[in-house]
């Protein structure tokens, strides 16, 4: 801090103490796109991160995850640096069928506020109808591919 003395009128000379300007971040909106709408047990899906914000293009980081309950998530590869505040995920392939839920979790930087994307969910399935009977004679069942968007 400096300390500037500035004289007032009919008052001695008392010394006026100027603080630091103090950054004001600005709230941050993360958007996901998956690469995919429906997803084969196998194949790959990736996640696109786009942030905004009021002026100017956010920077910093964005962690994608994953999660087969859509409670407990994971980081999905690696932490993405926002290029143009974009970011996109490593690929995922995921090994069983069933539903899973994507979310990308935006750091923050100087001028903005950290935010956090919608959940999405993917059904994982089979590349054409999968109930009947296998050769072994199993039952099997795979639920049909659906969307999920939950706050």
């Amino acid at each position: 801090m400096r300390t500037i003395t500035a004289p007032r009128a009919g008052i001695r000379a008392e010394p006026l103490v100027v603080s630091p300007l103090v950054p004001v971040k600005v709230a941050s909106v993360t958007a996901t796109l998956l690469s995919a709408t429906t997803i084969i047990i196998g194949g790959n899906i990736t996640d696109t991160a786009t942030v905004t914000g009021g002026a100017g293009v956010p920077t910093g980081t964005v962690i994608f995850e994953v999660s087969p309950d859509g409670i407990t998530f994971t980081a999905l590869g690696a932490t993405k640096t926002l290029v143009g505040g974009v970011a996109t995920s490593d690929s995922y392939s995921p090994a069983l069928a069933g539903t899973y839920y994507f979310r990308a979790v935006y750091s923050g930087d100087a001028n903005y506020d950290g935010s956090q994307s919608g959940e999405y969910g993917r059904t994982i399935g089979c590349k054409s109808a999968c109930s009947g009977e296998s050769r072994f004679g199993y039952r099997y069942f795979a639920i049909g591919y659906h969307n999920y968007y939950r706050w």
